[in-house]
């Protein structure tokens, strides 16, 4: 998440909020990116390797047993002057213990309380289409999705918005330190209509420009960057819901 001079335009913009059904796996597939959004991101915040099934062992089995093993490895046991203790870990094991989340979502369902068991098997009927993926239950009706395939992550933050048991499910990005007890719902991932803008304006780094004034431009839809539709143009964009609407 750079100031060009272009010419004026004016741009209203509208959301396209309608909801994807949920009774089970997509007909056909849009034809995917050259790139994916996840694989783009990777780039700019180490998201890591795609993940494969038999990746899910646990980041610290390499770790000592040992407080000098321990501490020789970048984790150490510091006692503060009131009698408490704070764990100190190094840069390198931090990443090492990231890492294994970088292909995940946190979701929520809006509104309702939902078992583990019920949204497990929505959200593998909606999003499983290349590989499998986990849904694990972190408290406060919050739930982390890892992936096994970065196009399925892709299609479940970008080609929403998603409902479950008619109600709307909230999605972002995992994020470090994540507290459900504390977590608002400040962000969404929205797709945006552009509507009457003039053919020779569908130009993705225009696109994305425009995207950046209403929040973080995400991808710009495939048929408005390879001209194939010309009635709007559509852009998926992070929107901060604390500030007010573009319009």
């Amino acid at each position: 998440m750079e100031e060009e001079s272009t010419k004026d335009m004016a741009v209203s913009a509208e959301m396209d909020m309608r909801p994807k059904q949920v009774e089970g796996p997509s007909e056909g597939r849009k034809e995917a990116a050259p790139k994916s959004f996840a694989q783009a991101v990777k780039k700019g915040t180490n998201r890591g390797e795609p993940r494969t099934e038999n990746s899910d062992r646990v980041a610290t089995d390499h770790l000592g047993s040992s407080d000098d093993e321990n501490e020789e490895l970048g984790i150490k046991i510091e006692k503060t002057p009131n009698g408490l203790y704070n764990l100190v870990i190094s840069e390198s094991i931090k990443y090492d213990l990231r890492k294994h989340w970088w292909e995940s979502l946190i979701v929520k369902v809006l509104g309702r309380k939902v078992s583990l068991a019920v949204i497990k098997r929505r959200l593998e009927a909606m999003w499983s289409r290349m590989g499998s993926l986990d849904v694990i239950d972190i408290g406060n009706d919050y739930f982390l999705v890892r992936f096994y395939n970065a196009e399925d992550l892709d299609y479940a933050l970008m080609e929403g918005p998603w409902k479950i048991l008619d109600h709307y499910l909230t999605i972002q990005l995992w994020k470090l330190d994540f507290n459900p007890s504390k977590a608002t719902i400040d962000n969404i991932a929205a797709w945006i209509r552009l509507p009457c803008l003039a053919i020779e304006y569908y130009n993705r780094i225009v696109l994305e420009k425009i995207g950046n004034i209403l929040g973080r431009t995400i991808k710009v839809d495939t048929n408005t960057s390879q001209i194939s539709r010309g009635k709007f143009s559509r852009i998926c964009v992070e929107i901060d819901l604390t500030k007010p609407l573009v319009s």
